[in-house]
């Protein structure tokens, strides 16, 4: 757990530092998030608990969490408990390691945000080797 902790203030401490990039907000990951899926946001938000519209909730927690933001922020995005951001979150990790075209959903939406592209990939490649 402290493992985990370190890891996420160090992700942070990159994208806070405001004279080399700024982080993208929870409403734009969702956003283009909704983009590939060929959703609209209003959708995404609403109450339905449609399949894909949760499959889309949990892929944004994840890339959310990627970029260092809060689950508190990430659930007020999406009119959500904070307790939705954790498993979606841990629910998107499960499918990424198990399910091929998962995995290149969430490959693709990386590539969308190219300036870092290769950070949130070794994000992603610690958090699955912790579960």
């Amino acid at each position: 757990m402290a493992l985990v902790k370190k890891l996420i203030s160090s992700i942070r401490l990159l994208f806070i530092n405001k004279k080399t990039s700024h982080r993208p907000q929870v409403s734009e990951i969702l956003e283009t998030v909704c983009q590939y899926h060929k959703l609209s946001v209003i959708e995404v938000k609403s109450k339905s608990r449609k399949r894909e519209y949760v499959r889309v909730r949990q892929q944004y927690c994840l890339m959310s969490i990627l970029f260092g933001h809060t689950q508190e922020t990430i659930s007020d995005e999406i009119n959500r408990d904070h307790s939705t951001a954790h498993n979606g979150k841990s629910r998107a990790l499960y499918h990424y390691q198990t399910q091929q075209e998962y995995r290149n959903e969430i490959t693709e939406i990386i590539s969308k945000f190219p300036l870092y592209s290769s950070t949130l990939t070794e994000r992603l490649l610690t958090l699955t080797t912790e579960i």
